[in-house]
């Protein structure tokens, strides 16, 4: 068998080698919140972060939350960042995120305000979608207030 002809067996076994790893050997990269921030920060790093995020605890995600969310407006980067802010309970995504996205909304477009709805959307944040969607409805921009039509309830 060539080096690229590899079972899912042996995928997931060296996904929990490196899982096992990573809550030994690396606890101290890991936990280092500066550091997780700047290769969130780093377009090269930050497919490779987000991924890494995935295997960690969520209060690994929970502790760069204000270097996560904005990444929910990023067509790439979208879904992995709903799965990551989906592991978070409810009560800790209104409480994390919900400030966050109310920041970002200042000075967002029409395609951040629909990425940020469909954000709150599939972590079940209706509350703070309403939010959204009458900051949408109030807005000048009419891309915007389409937004508060497509979400609104």
């Amino acid at each position: 068998m060539s080096r690229l002809q590899i079972t899912i067996d042996e995928v997931f076994a060296r996904v929990a080698e490196l899982r096992s790893w990573l809550s030994h050997e690396a606890r101290e990269t890991i936990d280092d919140v500066p550091v997780l921030s700047k290769a969130l920060s780093d377009p090269q790093k930050r497919r490779s972060m987000l991924v890494l995020l995935s295997m960690l605890p969520p209060e690994r995600t929970e502790s760069v939350i204000s270097h996560v969310v904005p990444l929910a407006v990023d067509d790439r980067d979208a879904v992995i960042v709903r799965q990551l802010l989906g592991r978070l309970s409810r009560h800790r995504s209104r409480q994390l995120v919900a400030p966050v996205v109310d920041a970002l909304l200042d000075d967002a477009d029409d395609h951040d305000y629909r990425r940020l709805a469909e954000l709150l959307d599939f972590l079940g944040l209706s509350e703070v979608a309403e939010d959204l969607c009458r900051r949408a409805a109030d807005s000048p921009d009419e891309g915007i207030r389409e937004v508060a039509k497509e979400f609104g309830r």
